[in-house]
């Protein structure tokens, strides 16, 4: 069975309670922090408590797909300035903030061959400043330091073959892996089955480039650490 991200983020697992024994939030902060100049309305996808830590200085909207992760937020970060339970894919049309964080492994979840078109058409509906989304690399499947210590099977490749523009867009695939791994808490192991997105960096910075053409589009490297992934990162050209 391919689990959706409301299976796997359910409520059955404390999630931020994972996110800070195992990601090194301090350092996904800085790393944000660096692509923002000033103050400015943000909208974030990502971990809730850097979403938390983010509204200090600046207007964060935070969506969130998972239901029980929305409430959790609700619960604990309360500075956040709005939480919405929505899919990024479907909220990006309307979305007004010009700077876009879709990060901490969001992208992920994007198992749909037409998830990353609709994105970029969603992006294309309003002036933005800033878009950063981390995505897996296919090239780095089987990392061996990735966290959960996960192991893959069933990888499926699909090409995407929609074109937003009328001249010939460059290939692009998704690719599909299945996922298994464990997260441990003391004496507390937590496992985890779901069907990850996997990408290649060089044909997402292409398919980008070839539909948002006004934008500087770059790929940088992950903003998690030992994730086996890489930085789609678009600004707006001056």
């Amino acid at each position: 069975m391919i689990r959706t991200k409301d299976d796997t983020y359910s409520g059955s697992i404390d999630w931020n309670m994972i996110y800070r024994e195992y990601y090194q939030l301090d350092s996904i902060e800085c790393r944000l922090r660096e692509y923002l100049s000033s103050p400015c309305p943000i909208a974030f996808c990502g971990f809730g408590e850097i979403a938390s830590r983010l509204s200090t200085t600046h207007s964060v909207h935070f969506i969130e797909y998972s239901e029980s992760v929305v409430e959790a937020a609700e619960l604990e970060f309360q500075n956040i300035e709005k939480i919405s339970h929505l899919n990024i894919l479907d909220a990006i049309k309307s979305e007004r903030s010009r700077v876009i964080f879709v990060v901490c492994r969001v992208s992920a979840y994007w198992t749909s061959p037409n998830s990353l078109s609709r994105f970029v058409l969603g992006l294309r509906q309003l002036p933005r400043d800033l878009v950063v989304v981390d995505f897996f690399d296919v090239g780095k499947l089987e990392s061996n330091e990735t966290l959960g210590n996960p192991d893959y099977s069933e990888l499926k490749q699909i090409p995407i073959r929609e074109n937003l523009n009328t001249l010939p867009a460059p290939p692009i695939h998704l690719n599909l892996a299945r996922v298994n791994g464990t997260y441990q808490l003391q004496e507390e192991k937590y496992p985890f089955s779901e069907t990850r997105a996997y990408y290649n960096p060089c044909e997402v910075r292409d398919f980008v480039s070839n539909h948002l053409y006004e934008y500087d589009i770059s790929i940088e490297p992950p903003i998690v650490d030992l994730d086996p992934g890489f930085t789609l990162v678009i600004r707006r050209s001056d």
